[in-house]
């Protein structure tokens, strides 16, 4: 029986898998049926505002429980079974009912009858998808080794877009091919391998496999006493600026990308890319570029500083979407509209991966693994927002207009960044307190 501890291969290996995990179902709920429910609800004949404002909903079901994930930090930290791990417990009733749920969408027959279920369905899915995100956030900070944690997180989130390549490109193909049922039944079966992972890995060598398993169990791992105590040192450690600007930061950056999931399902069905066209630019290539963008703005963060990264990418992406706006009439070129938003994923991975960089280092260790989760959340917040203002958006203006002005608010983000000082919190507060 492996011990994480022990063995890096093995932590890096689980990790990375349990980073698969998350990415299969969100790939295929946010690609894949956000691509086929465009194309049924066109053949009803409902128009683009209509079409915009459903799937803006079901995006928003599916991103509401990230914007939320922060609730967990605290639980998890304070909370578990220690005879079994610090976080592995959590792990495990996450993945449980993430597969319970994927089972239940099972029993839906009819898509466009059970609309409602499936939305409620993808959000129970997430809110579980979300703890399970957490603790292996909560895993990491724990058992990975100060050296290892760049690189590792590069291949962390890597592997999440390897799951979104499998659930969006992948089960797009296969619900093209022959059905939504055996598209879920695969991804059971991959959530089902991916569980004997943290069903059959310790922690720290002397913990329970399972709480009736036999043995002493153990209780290591420091932690903090009550939540009361907890909380008095998150907001004693968001009582700094540049700790507070971090998440100002998250909470914009992706705003725009946000926007253009809920756009480009439409505008591509309007230019009559077919439902498999899409899933596999955007949950295909798109997907291996943006992890490709993620090492790189790892290998560049580490030697160049996270907020150089940051904002080099926002301005590029700005830039990008500002040139989108004003082609409109190349937008019928596929390989004009791929190349855009392939460089755009790209530089979303670029993103990305400094914005995880930046986080880490203004988190204070003593509640890394909550303030780094607030950070996360803030990440999957702009996703919501941005589902809830494009209904607006399209109904005032062109897609072209809405490209020209997100691509300004893009170029804007970076003012913040002079503003953040990474060595605040460890400078002010310390590496722990007493």
């Amino acid at each position: 029986m492996m011990n994480l501890t022990d063995s890096r291969k093995s932590r890096i290996f689980t990790l990375c898998a349990l980073y698969v995990a998350q990415g299969v179902p969100s790939g295929y709920m946010r690609i894949t049926l956000i691509a086929y429910m465009t194309s049924m609800f066109a053949s009803q004949g409902l128009g683009h505002e209509e079409i915009s404002a459903k799937n803006a909903s079901f995006i928003a079901l599916c991103a509401l429980p990230w914007a939320f994930k922060w609730i967990w930090g605290p639980i998890i930290d304070r909370f578990g079974l220690r005879s079994m791990g610090r976080r592995r417990p959590w792990i495990l009733m996450a993945q449980l009912m993430m597969l319970f749920t994927v089972a239940i969408m099972l029993t839906i027959e009819d898509l466009s009858s059970n609309l409602k279920l499936l939305g409620w369905m993808a959000f129970t899915h997430n809110i579980f998808s979300a703890l399970q995100d957490v603790s292996v956030d909560a895993l990491a900070v724990d058992i990975l080794e100060e050296h290892e944690r760049g690189f590792v997180s590069g291949l962390m989130v890597s592997s999440r877009y390897l799951g979104t390549f499998i659930g969006g490109a992948g089960l797009g193909f296969v619900v093209s091919r022959y059905s939504f049922r055996l598209a879920l039944i695969i991804q059971i079966i991959i959530l089902l391998l991916i569980m004997m992972l943290p069903l059959f890995f310790r922690e720290r060598a002397g913990e329970k496999i399972l709480p009736w398993s036999r043995g002493k169990g153990t209780t290591s791992g420091k932690t903090v006493d009550s939540l009361a105590y907890l909380f008095k040192l998150i907001f004693r450690a968001f009582s700094l600026k540049s700790a507070i600007l971090v998440g100002i930061l998250g909470a914009c950056i992706f705003l725009g990308k946000g926007v253009f999931a809920v756009v480009f399902p439409v505008l591509t069905n309007k230019l009559g890319w077919s439902p498999e066209d899409y899933t596999t630019i955007f949950g295909g290539w798109c997907v291996w570029v943006s992890a490709g963008g993620c090492l790189m703005g790892g290998l560049l963060a580490d030697r160049f500083g996270p907020r150089l990264m940051i904002g080099t990418g926002l301005i590029l992406t700005g830039l990008i979407w500002v040139l989108f706006g004003f082609a409109q009439s190349y937008w019928l070129n596929r390989t004009f509209f791929i190349s855009v938003v392939i460089v755009e994923a790209f530089l979303a991975g670029f993103v990305t991966i400094a914005y995880y960089s930046l986080a880490m280092g203004v988190s204070w260790p003593k509640v890394a693994a909550t303030q780094f989760t607030i950070y996360m959340t803030c990440l999957n917040l702009s996703t919501v927002i941005a589902a809830k203002i494009e209904p607006i958006l399209i109904k005032y203006a062109s897609i072209a207009s809405i490209c020209l002005c997100i691509g300004i608010f893009q170029v804007a983000i970076p003012m913040l960044l002079p503003l953040i000082d990474p060595h605040q919190t460890r400078r002010v507060l310390g590496e722990c307190v007493d």
